[in-house]
C-alpha cells in the first residue's frame, strides 16, 4: 500500500512528499514522518489507491478540523530556547560585525606598513644627511 499511495505536506507554498511505511503489528495503519519547522496551517494530501479504490483526498488545519501547528515556547521548560528568527538575526547581526572588524583590521595593516615606509625613508634621508655632513666637514679641514 505505501508503494501505491502517495502523502504530501504543505505549508503555504513550500511542498513536501512525505514516505508512507506501515507500522509494525497494526494491519491497515501507515505512518509518515516529518517536523513542522513553522507555526501556522498545514494541508496533508493523499493521492494513488487501496485495493484498487482511488485516493484523493485533503486534509487541512484549521477551525472544526485538526489545530494548527503551535509553538514549543508554551512547553518549554525550564528555560525558553531562542526563535529559529532571532538566533538568524544574531548570526548575521555577528557576521556584519566580523566583516567590520576585518576592514578595521586591513586598514591597520595598511597605515602600519606605510608608518614602517615612511619610517624607512626617514632613516635612509637621515643616514644620508649625515654622509654629506660629514664629506664636507672632512673637505673644509
Amino acid at each position: 500500500m505505501e508503494k501505491t499511495l502517495k502523502a504530501t505536506g504543505q505549508q503555504g507554498a513550500a511542498t513536501m512528499p512525505v514516505t508512507l511505511r506501515a507500522a509494525f503489528g497494526e494491519p491497515g495503519v501507515y505512518l509518515g514522518d516529518f517536523i513542522p519547522t513553522t507555526e501556522g496551517d498545514y494541508i496533508f494530501k493523499f493521492t494513488g489507491s487501496i485495493a484498487g479504490v482511488n485516493v484523493d483526498q485533503t486534509f487541512e488545519s484549521g477551525p472544526n478540523r485538526f489545530s494548527p501547528v503551535q509553538g514549543l515556547t508554551a512547553l518549554e521548560f525550564p528555560q525558553k530556547q531562542p526563535a529559529a528568527t532571532a538566533l538568524q538575526s544574531s548570526v548575521n547581526e555577528a557576521q556584519q560585525q566580523a566583516e567590520q572588524a576585518r576592514m578595521f583590521g586591513i586598514a591597520g595593516i595598511v597605515v602600519g606598513a606605510l608608518g614602517l615606509l615612511a619610517a624607512g625613508v626617514a632613516l635612509a634621508t637621515r643616514r644620508h644627511a649625515t654622509e654629506r655632513t660629514q664629506a664636507v666637514g672632512s673637505e673644509s679641514v
